[in-house]
């Protein structure tokens, strides 16, 4: 049991936090990684068992590269490069299914005005990472050419992946979900006009989209339901034994959401 593990940057260094009860937390503990970086950030964190596999990103010769964590009890880690291209890239999210791991982020395509496309890796045991194909996007001139797509969440439900991202770059236009059997063929469609996800994740029968203009459902992670919208900026959710609890900000407020999924 390795207790209660956050996840994210301390002193410009990718770091975990770790805690028995929730409630006290040890210092931050900064991660290594191979080739050396002294800026990086963990965005994404999942537990297996005894393992713990993180992605996020790690600048390297001056332009960000996607970067993955793994360590057996939350002591010690071992960090490296997911990928590493001239462009560079990030990795935002990953999830643990029954065909291993999967993570999201985007690349690069260009090294000036770049643009972004969805990017995908998979692993068995989260140590060793492939790229799988690229996943479709939206032709970034019929999206008026603007920066690309991002895949920026993903979650695993009964052996079906689902991811929600958007193209736009920063400025989050338009938002895409993707689903997929196994991580590696994946189908794309685009969500309702001015709905932009951040984050998806899996509650119940059912997978969870939190966003830009409240929630959603989906069965399939292709086909969503809107939920009652709620103005606020809603940037992540989890699943809890009595429904989900989801966070986001309204201003410069904090605003914690729970209910359930019928």
């Amino acid at each position: 049991d390795t207790g209660f593990v956050a996840a994210g940057r301390s002193n410009g260094m990718a770091a975990v936090w770790t805690s028995d009860d929730g409630r006290a937390w040890a210092p931050a503990h900064n991660l290594p990684l191979s080739p050396s970086s002294n800026d990086s950030e963990v965005t994404g964190l999942v537990v297996s068992g005894r393992e713990l596999v993180a992605v996020g990103w790690a600048n390297v010769g001056g332009i960000p590269q996607p970067a993955t964590w793994v360590s057996d009890g939350a002591t010690e880690w071992v960090g490296r490069l997911l990928s590493s291209t001239a462009q560079g890239g990030e990795a935002f999210s990953l999830t643990a299914g029954p065909h291993g791991f999967v993570a999201v982020g985007d690349l690069r395509t260009t090294s000036f005005d770049p643009v972004l496309s969805p990017a995908v890796w998979v692993s068995s045991d989260g140590r060793s990472w492939t790229s799988a194909p690229p996943p479709p996007a939206p032709d970034p001139q019929s999206q008026g050419g603007e920066a690309g797509t991002t895949m920026h969440s993903v979650a695993n439900l009964g052996g079906t992946y689902a991811a929600v991202g958007w193209d736009g770059g920063e400025s989050a236009q338009d938002g895409f979900a993707w689903a997929s059997p196994d991580g590696l063929t994946w189908k794309m469609a685009p969500l309702d006009e001015n709905v932009v996800a951040e984050n998806v994740t899996a509650v119940g029968s059912e997978f969870l989209a939190v966003g830009l203009d409240g929630l959603g459902t989906s069965q399939d992670g292709l086909h969503w339901s809107q939920a009652p919208r709620i103005a606020v900026l809603m940037f992540v959710a989890t699943s809890t034994p009595d429904g989900f609890v989801a966070a986001g900000l309204d201003g410069n407020s904090v605003v914690v959401v729970t209910g359930k999924l019928p």
